[in-house]
């Protein structure tokens, strides 16, 4: 194929999972009367674009609403994602008689929470549809910070987290859901890269204005003030943001494989940097209409089962791209939490002995500029190198190409965390470690990206799948390695533990390389399995 992947075994035009044309570029004067896309919608302005998924006639089907509502519904998403509350909670130790290890798991167990209701929240959201179950969340939530502002021991703020937790899941498993609910694919990727980064903005910045808030005023009004802003973003989406789900008959499918004589002038366009396609755009019968865009409760969505729709991620998450997507995704968001837990133990003491609000601005400066150049730069450098490569393929894309984003992960998180683990060993100037902090979270943002555009294009009917067996696994794997975090760095040091995550963050994108290679093959072997290739359609 000239760009490393290799084509199935014995037959270069059968058509396979996740391959597929996007944009056609006809030379001018030619005629494209008999084209097999000349009957599919495109762009009123670039004639070239085709359209996906595929509109309909109805003006109640979200990709027909006006730029206005699109709008404010991503507004509102925006400011929903944002409202994360993760105040610093070292300077609680003291006060609840607690060591950092039970600290750590007050937002141990909000990740945790996090990841069930991602799972949960993705098979609810296709069935009953999303406004009902992101309210539900949101009221969750609420409740959960108005517990913590009030709560009188460590258990009781341990059992408001779980609110909380079960409340932001909302958000973070059925925000980009929404956004291609909405939005045409080459209207996505600016939009999925905001989303992210409201995600990542409010993880990184809630320490560094809280632990200002807890040094002037305690940290019960961290929480109060979390509170007061959740509240708003809440009352802003119901007001705002109608039902974005819509069943819609099977789309034209321009999804192909490239033949071995393919004519030039094909090419493919990857304006979006996609990290999960819509739920509800798959093949079905035609459900009756919304009672109101900002109805509650609009009916049954779909026909497949409560137990269907749970227990299908697991399947899938057994499948080869899936597993490593999920092991990968879970290694290097495992990093910057697990990580991060370790802050105070490292600043608050010799030689650093810094200040909770001090403490507060090393832990977040850092962690939130390696993450807005990484969010800034890997959905430019994923559409280049789709571009480029697919122009080399005949057109026609490949979901390994997503894969080039784990070279800098490997490169970043190689530096990043060795970096940091000698930078704190011989105790160098906090601008040093603080650098090295940068650089990790910039390779993991890379690492996050590459995952999670693979994993939702590699079988793109079961990209929400994918996605919410994703969060439920790193969920579980950074609730449970909190556990021994600080013990760990303790006992073996800060160079032994930072460079064991670059080990596993090195590791896990060294083995992009082989699927890239044989991505393709393996996308086909799975879709034909007996056991397995039921999940891909």
């Amino acid at each position: 194929m000239g760009v490393g992947i290799l084509p199935p075994f014995g037959d270069d035009h059968i058509q396979v999972p996740g391959t597929r044309a996007l944009k056609e570029e006809v030379a001018p004067g030619a005629d494209v009367s008999g084209d097999k896309f000349a009957n599919l919608k495109r762009h009123p302005k670039q004639h070239d674009v085709i359209l996906q998924p595929q509109p309909s006639d109805d003006p109640n089907d979200p990709l027909n609403w006006s730029r206005l509502r699109k709008e404010m519904l991503f507004i509102s998403i925006m400011l929903c994602t944002s409202a994360v509350a993760i105040p610093a909670f070292s300077s609680m130790a003291a006060e609840f008689d607690r060591d950092l290890t039970a600290i750590a798991n007050l937002n141990g167990i909000l990740v945790m929470m996090l990841g069930i209701t991602s799972f949960i929240g993705i098979a609810l959201g296709r069935v009953f549809g999303k406004r009902p179950f992101l309210v539900f969340t949101m009221v969750l939530e609420i409740i959960g910070l108005a517990c913590a502002a009030k709560s009188s021991g460590y258990w009781s703020l341990y059992g408001s987290r779980i609110l909380q937790g079960l409340g932001i899941g909302g958000f973070a498993c059925v925000g980009n859901a929404l956004i291609s609910d909405v939005f045409f694919l080459h209207e996505q990727g600016t939009r999925i890269a905001l989303w992210q980064f409201a995600w990542v903005f409010s993880v990184n910045a809630s320490p560094l204005v809280s632990s200002h808030i807890i040094a002037t005023h305690g940290w019960r009004m961290a929480f109060w003030a979390a509170l007061g802003y959740t509240t708003f973003c809440s009352v802003f989406y119901f007001l705002a943001a109608p039902e974005t789900t819509y069943v819609r008959q099977e789309p034209i499918s321009v999804a192909t494989t490239p033949p071995e004589t393919e004519s030039e002038g094909k090419e493919i366009e990857m304006g979006v940097a996609s990290a999960q396609p819509a739920l509800e755009h798959g093949a079905g019968p035609q459900f009756p209409a919304r009672k109101s865009p900002f109805s509650l409760w609009n009916g049954i969505m779909t026909n497949d089962s409560i137990l269907l729709v749970l227990s299908r991620p697991f399947v899938v998450g057994l499948t080869p791209p899936i597993f490593w997507s999920l092991i990968t995704y879970g290694i290097f968001f495992t990093g910057t939490i697990v990580t991060g837990a370790t802050f105070s133990q490292i600043f608050a003491v010799a030689p650093y002995n810094l200040d909770t609000v001090s403490v507060g601005n090393i832990s977040s400066i850092g962690p939130l500029l390696g993450s807005i150049i990484g969010f800034a730069s890997s959905g430019p450098l994923a559409d280049f190198a789709a571009r480029t490569l697919a122009r080399r393929n005949r057109g026609y894309f490949e979901p390994e190409m997503y894969l080039v984003l784990m070279l800098p992960a490997f490169v970043f998180c190689l530096a990043g965390f060795v970096g940091w683990g000698h930078s704190v060993a011989n105790g160098a100037p906090r601008i040093v470690p603080a650098a090295m902090i940068a650089i990790a979270y910039l390779g993991s943002t890379f690492g996050f990206s590459g995952t999670i555009m693979y994993a939702s294009v590699a079988f793109p009917a079961r990209g929400g799948d994918a996605f919410g067996i994703m969060m439920l696994a790193k969920s579980a794997i950074a609730f449970g390695l909190l556990f021994v975090a600080n013990t760990w760095l303790a006992t073996v040091g800060p160079v032994a533990f930072y460079g064991a995550w670059a080990g596993l963050t090195c590791g896990t994108a060294f083995l992009a390389l082989p699927l890239y290679i044989f991505g393709k093959r393996i996308r086909l072997w799975t879709s034909k399995n007996s056991m397995l290739g039921w999940t891909t359609r």
